[in-house]
């Protein structure tokens, strides 16, 4: 009796164990099946940029001599014409823009693509405008006509367009300006700030500094029971305080509540009888997630900039309060796929022992 309860026992643990290893097995070969295809389509698409500003061409990767400016990420020789080709990361309003540049031996546009961009505004005359950098040589690209509703972004990718000139030693570099900083002046005191956390996340609260936040995070605060309140005010060149809000975040990095302060948003008198209102289901949208999930935020319509400078710093915080949440969601879900392959595994195992007794 001894050695069969025994054997019972441990058939299911080895069953549970072979799952698990399957289990391994099969994400790991999944890593390597996709992995060569990930780099595969991020090669292809390169060689698709590359392609478009300068047809034609058989490239080959080079170090220019000389300071290469940090928005330059490769640069490419094209054998047959003596032209090159740049890639670059230029900084956008919203986010990064990625782009592709071509310019001839004799030192003139030949084309220029944005490979990736995320920005939420002034998109539909983005692409015109790149295409109109084509014959320009350095001195030309200021002159290049910036898109209306996108001048700051306009003026990120011409930087960018005239940094591929200096990569290649076709121009001076110009004098860095200083970078704008939209952390607003907060209007609310700590104490005023730790009672709308109260009100939002029960539990007491404490301020204490923490290294690496934005600007715009004007205040962190630890909560008794676990968790923070964060303190956001953002502005822009034009007005001195845009936003300011307070956000509440649980122990596990979820966002529990968020309250606005202080809204204030320009607006186009000739499209709107009146400023955009900061709307609920904005504010609802942002509760609930984790940092990585704020991508898909409601943002108020015809205030998606202001919009997003509130969400930015919010996501930014998180991701140095959390930084072991995305990992870990990962590992999570993983775990969860073994346990139920488990429970699963072991079912057929009962019901494949009862047949063989029946």
């Amino acid at each position: 009796m001894n050695k069969i309860m025994k054997k019972e026992n441990l058939i299911p643990v080895i069953v549970l164990a072979v799952i698990c290893l399957i289990v391994a097995a099969f994400m790991g070969g999944v890593n390597m099946i996709t992995a060569p295809e990930i780099e595969r389509a991020q090669a292809e698409a390169i060689a698709e940029s590359l392609s478009s500003v300068m047809p034609g061409g058989d490239f080959e990767e080079i170090t220019p001599e000389g300071e290469i400016p940090s928005t330059v990420t490769t640069v490419y020789r094209d054998k047959v014409s003596g032209g090159h080709v740049v890639t670059l990361v230029q900084k956008g309003y919203a986010d990064k823009i990625y782009m592709t540049v071509g310019i001839s031996a004799e030192g003139k546009v030949t084309g220029a693509v944005i490979t990736s961009q995320a920005e939420s505004h002034g998109k539909s005359g983005i692409d015109e405008m790149v295409a109109s950098f084509a014959g320009k040589d350095a001195s030309g690209v200021d002159g290049v006509e910036s898109v209306s509703g996108a001048t700051k972004t306009s003026g990120y990718i011409k930087s960018a367009v005239y940094d591929a000139f200096v990569a290649l030693g076709l121009a001076a570099p110009k004098g860095e300006e200083a970078p704008f900083d939209n952390g607003g002046v907060p209007s609310y005191t700590d104490e005023q700030v730790i009672a709308v956390a109260a009100e939002l996340m029960a539990g007491s609260y404490e301020k204490i500094t923490v290294e690496g936040m934005p600007t715009t995070v004007k205040g962190v605060y630890k909560n008794s029971q676990g968790g923070h309140a964060i303190h956001v005010a953002t502005r822009t060149e034009w007005r001195p305080l845009e936003t300011e809000g307070v956000v509440t975040v649980d122990s596990r990095g979820v966002i529990t509540g968020v309250r606005m302060l202080y809204w204030e948003v320009g607006f186009d008198s000739e499209l709107l009888d009146e400023a955009p209102v900061c709307e609920d289901k904005f504010l609802d949208s942002i509760v609930g997630k984790r940092a990585s999930e704020l991508v898909s935020v409601d943002l108020v319509s015809h205030a998606t900039n202001t919009s997003t400078n509130f969400v930015n710093p919010i996501r930014d915080a998180l991701n140095v309060l959390y930084p072991e949440t995305v990992p870990y969601d990962i590992i999570a879900a993983a775990a969860l796929c073994v346990l139920v392959l488990a429970f699963v595994g072991y079912g057929v195992y009962l019901y494949i022992k009862r047949r063989k007794k029946a």
